[in-house]
């Protein structure tokens, strides 16, 4: 059996997009590893990302975005007051990522590389090597 919390990281009117979610995700894991009373009480904690799609009829529905984990013994080892100096791409699991958000950061990565090319990203926040 699988526990977890259940938090919806792009908020109650899901018009956020992906990009908002890694932020609220790492401030998940802050406040139950940096309270060392939770963070004692829990071995690993589970984050999924949901986002509300319309499907072709215009109904609603909600669709999984990404599943992140973050254990307990990696956990201890993260400054929790030091939040925006933390990797968490390199310290969170991701179980799950949906296969459109994979294209999108592969055709970001793309974008990134020609406009790098072109005018070495001198008109974007993009680090150009």
């Amino acid at each position: 059996m699988r526990s977890g919390v259940g938090v919806d990281p792009f908020g109650a009117t899901h018009k956020r997009g992906v990009s908002s979610a890694c932020p609220r995700m790492r401030k998940i894991y802050q406040a139950i590893y940096g309270n060392s009373e939770l963070a004692g009480l829990v071995c690993g904690v589970g984050v999924d990302a949901y986002n509300e799609r319309r499907d072709e009829f215009g109904q609603p529905y909600e669709e999984l975005y990404y599943s992140r984990a973050v254990g307990g013994d990696v956990a201890a080892r993260v400054n929790w007051s030091e939040l925006n100096s933390v990797d968490f791409e390199r310290i969170w699991t991701t179980n799950y990522a949906n296969p459109a958000i994979e294209e999108q950061e592969a055709q970001d990565a793309f974008d990134q590389a020609v406009d790098c090319l072109v005018d070495e990203g001198i008109f974007d926040n993009w680090f150009c090597p």
